[in-house]
């Protein structure tokens, strides 16, 4: 007996030692049957089933109990307790627990953690039955077999014997939480008169926020932005009469320019971007979308790229240990990138065109530059990318949350330039960035 309540005093300090508070509405039921409600610390199950800290309210001071001490207790989202004194078959003497209520009724079901042990009980008119279902060892031909005992179905027949028909779902049913509690809610239902029983459904718990709220927030960045460009060249045949009954075919010749045609090329920028930000987050969860408005300006070479942008993040954010106000985070997701407005300046193409004249011809050399009226570098064009993000948040309130993260970026755009209607020019800009980012959500 007194090891056993050393093992219990051992389990509360340790589990009180690592695991951090989460105090959720509750109630516990003294000794005198009075019942107070407060706030409950809702932990592992193994927590839940060694002791109950419990406060009045969160400037309280935290109150320990001890299964002993307590007749039970429980918590507003249908999870509840009980105290028993329980005779494992592995221990050596009798212990109390908190047992918890799985279904309550004329036949009760609980469930018990000790130390990562999962236990089963069922009581029926105050006595007080373990299901088990133990490893045992056959021998057959000199060959030892490890199966399980099966134990707990024997108990369940004699337990539930006043409805026979239940006996085939008790061979069936499996030893695990969700089978018995199946087992039973049939066993119930199946009674000719109502038994007024109740299940309690386990809640997986969330985080502060535990429904989808909908946030919209501001927020600023320092950007870091390396664009690389490339340019893809492509011709098209001039036709041209030989003769009144023959055609021959052309090719116009690229001769010089600046178009990064065969290697790309770089150049970095530095810029503030404001922006906005539209969440729906649920506890550690939080799916959104961000527009971000940026302006590059660009010096590559010999001519200038100017480009003004939004960039649109869909992502899904991830916090950790909510039960703290200041959260790390990281946020992943897809990134749209729409350039509404470039500029080209000093971006040009030399080539030979044929110039005909009468059936002969000549090449004509042209210097043609990048403008709104053979490109279309004026219209909008929307490009793909990936964005990833590393940062801390801070909840102020339920509703109000700061966040400071860097975000790493990656996405393209491009814009296409027409000279004579016979060189066609695909010009794609990859941006890779680094940013700096602070914002408010409510």
């Amino acid at each position: 007996m007194k090891a056993l309540h050393l093992t219990a005093l051992l389990c509360v300090f340790f589990t009180s030692l690592f695991a951090k508070n989460n105090f959720k509405p509750g109630y516990i039921i003294k000794a005198n049957n009075d019942t107070i409600r407060g706030l409950i610390d809702y932990g592992a199950a193994v927590h839940n089933a060694a002791h109950c800290s419990f406060r009045k309210d969160s400037a309280s001071t935290v109150i320990n109990y001890l299964p002993a001490e307590l007749k039970g207790y429980g918590f507003t989202f249908n999870r509840h307790f009980v105290t028993k004194e329980v005779k494992l078959e592995a221990a050596a003497d009798s212990a109390y627990f908190f047992l918890e209520y799985l279904v309550k009724g004329p036949v009760d079901l609980y469930f018990l953690d000790d130390r990562g042990l999962t236990h089963f009980f069922i009581e029926q008119k105050n006595v007080l039955y373990e299901l088990t279902n133990d490893p045992v060892k056959i021998v057959e031909n000199g060959v030892t077999y490890t199966k399980t005992s099966n134990k707990y179905k024997g108990i369940l027949k004699y337990a539930l014997q006043n409805v026979p028909g239940i006996q085939p779902d008790i061979e069936r049913t499996a030893f695990n939480r969700k089978s018995l509690v199946a087992l039973l809610e049939k066993y119930y239902r199946s009674l000719e008169k109502n038994s007024g029983y109740v299940t309690y459904h386990e809640i997986k718990m969330k985080g502060p926020h535990e429904k989808w709220k909908f946030h919209i927030g501001l927020n600023v960045g320092y950007n870091h932005s390396n664009m690389n460009v490339v340019s893809a060249i492509t011709t098209k045949k001039y036709m041209f009469p030989a003769s009144p009954t023959v055609h021959m075919s052309i090719d116009p010749i690229i001769t010089g320019g600046n178009f990064p045609d065969s290697q790309p090329v770089g150049s970095s920028n530095n810029n503030l971007f404001p922006g906005l930000l539209l969440n729906f987050r649920s506890g550690k969860n939080t799916v959104g979308i961000e527009v971000n408005y940026n302006k590059n300006n660009f010096t590559l070479t010999d001519f200038k790229l100017n480009t003004q942008q939004l960039i649109l993040p869909i992502t899904y954010k991830r916090e950790f240990g909510y039960q703290k106000k200041l959260m790390p985070y990281i946020n992943i997701g897809l990134c749209l990138n729409y350039t509404f407005s470039t500029d080209v300046e000093n971006l040009y193409l030399n080539y030979m065109a044929p110039d005909e004249n009468g059936y002969n011809f000549k090449y004509v050399t042209k210097q043609s530059y990048v403008s709104s009226q053979n490109s279309s570098i004026k219209k909008g064009t929307l490009g793909p990318g990936v964005v990833g993000e590393l940062g801390l948040s801070y909840h102020l309130t339920k509703k109000n949350t700061l966040q400071l993260g860097v975000i790493f970026s990656f996405y393209s755009n491009h814009f296409t330039s027409d000279f004579d209607d016979h060189i066609h020019i695909r010009t794609t800009m990859i941006y890779s960035n680094i940013a700096v980012a602070g914002g408010i959500s409510f």
